[in-house]
């Protein structure tokens, strides 16, 4: 941190940034108002988790999985359901 590195950023328009904002608060405020929590990231998502992200503990309240492990339940859910349509 002791190096300042200076780099251009695209900078989004304001509509489409209230078009990627605005649905995500919804879900956010709803959330904070007793309401339903938003789903929890898939295993490519769990970086957001470990540090970033001041909720963790309602979403993932045993500790943050390993994203294999998620990884591991996410394809067992997905065999799960194919086996019961009759497709595995």
């Amino acid at each position: 941190m002791s190096e300042v590195k200076r780099i251009s950023v695209p900078v989004i328009n304001t509509h489409s940034l209230m078009g990627w904002l605005v649905p995500r608060l919804r879900k956010l405020k709803t959330a904070l108002d007793g309401g339903k929590l938003p789903e929890k990231v898939e295993s490519d998502g769990l970086w957001q988790c470990n540090g970033y992200c001041h909720f963790t503990k309602y979403c993932w309240p045993d500790g943050v999985p390993a994203p294999s492990e998620l990884k591991k339940k996410e394809k067992a859910k997905t065999d799960a359901v194919l086996k019961a349509m009759g497709r595995r």
